[in-house]
């Protein structure tokens, strides 16, 4: 039989342990801003100075708009949800050359941690590649050489994914 420690160190570990625990009644309403990750609409992305993140459509708009200013071409989001659990959306888009490619990456990463309080969860591939990968948790951000894009043909791959319209049109985003 296993004995209690009714030592300090004890009493302190279980003193930790209940002021880690929320009060119910300190806990935030639904839709107000919440302390941190646990409280965030996008899963795996992590917010600057505690902010509420966006919600995953907002997020993959707001990379796609991004892109779009660093002249992307070709730009598609795919709502993929339900398709795959790897994210919820993708946003695909394409550039002319290493530099640009590395431009796109950069304006996406820099906008949406600067104005969006977002950091990602991962940066992967390499300008060589010609494919470079911005993790979000429920976003991907797929950035490819036009010359590479079709090689992969992510769209062929997600036909099955709905449309999101990302253009600003003074209305709120529309799902085609």
């Amino acid at each position: 039989m296993m004995e209690t420690d009714p030592s300090p160190a004890t009493d302190q570990r279980s003193e930790a342990l209940n002021a880690s625990t929320p009060d119910p009644g300190s806990l935030p309403e639904p839709g107000e801003a919440a302390p941190g990750p646990p409280g965030s609409a996008v899963t795996g992305a992590r917010p600057l100075d505690g902010l509420r993140l966006p919600d995953g459509v907002d997020v993959a708009i707001y990379a796609a708009r991004h892109a779009d200013a660093k002249q992307a071409v070709d730009i598609k989001v795919l709502d993929v949800t339900g398709l795959t659990s790897v994210a919820d959306y993708f946003v695909i888009c394409s550039g002319s050359s290493m530099p640009h490619l590395k431009a796109i990456r950069n304006e996406v990463l820099t906008q949406l941690r600067d104005e969006h309080g977002l950091r990602s969860r991962a940066a992967d591939g390499n300008v060589e590649s010609h494919w470079l990968v911005i993790d979000y948790g429920d976003v991907m951000v797929h950035v490819f050489h036009e010359e590479k894009r079709p090689f992969y043909a992510l769209e062929d791959l997600w036909s099955d994914a709905r449309t999101i319209e990302w253009r600003e049109s003074g209305g709120p985003p529309t799902r085609a």
